[in-house]
């Protein structure tokens, strides 16, 4: 439903398709080759904070660079789902990429998130 949902705009509805897919371009994906030679998916560390993989998951809920995208993200879902903050970083993510009532504004955050890499990043 939140593909159709017409309250995103189209591009938000692509942001979160990309990164339901598997193809947004953060490093998870953009690093599986370095100069032709294959890379662990556990190496390809966040070039911003230097904190971890940069998944889907790392973008969402831990990278500084989006600290104030993830805490109105995290408010909304808290308002929702009070017992948010005792989830595991997992079942967070979970909640936020499947639950009907926040997915919209998942798809919302991933749009400014991937919009704010891209000027970080001038590509």
């Amino acid at each position: 439903n939140y593909i159709v949902d017409r309250c995103l705009s189209r591009a938000e509805r692509q942001a979160f398709a990309r990164v339901r897919c598997g193809i947004a371009p953060i490093q998870v994906e953009l690093g599986r080759y370095i100069n032709g030679h294959y890379v662990q998916a556990e190496n390809r560390i966040c070039p911003v904070c230097e904190n971890g993989v940069e998944d889907e998951m790392h973008i969402l809920l831990k990278c500084t660079l989006y600290g104030d995208l993830q805490d109105a993200l995290i408010s909304r879902a808290c308002d929702l789902l009070n017992t948010f903050n005792n989830l595991s970083d997992t079942d967070q993510f979970v909640f936020l990429m499947s639950s009907p009532a926040i997915s919209r504004y998942t798809a919302k955050t991933y749009k400014l998130i991937l919009d704010r890499r891209r000027l970080y990043f001038k590509v």
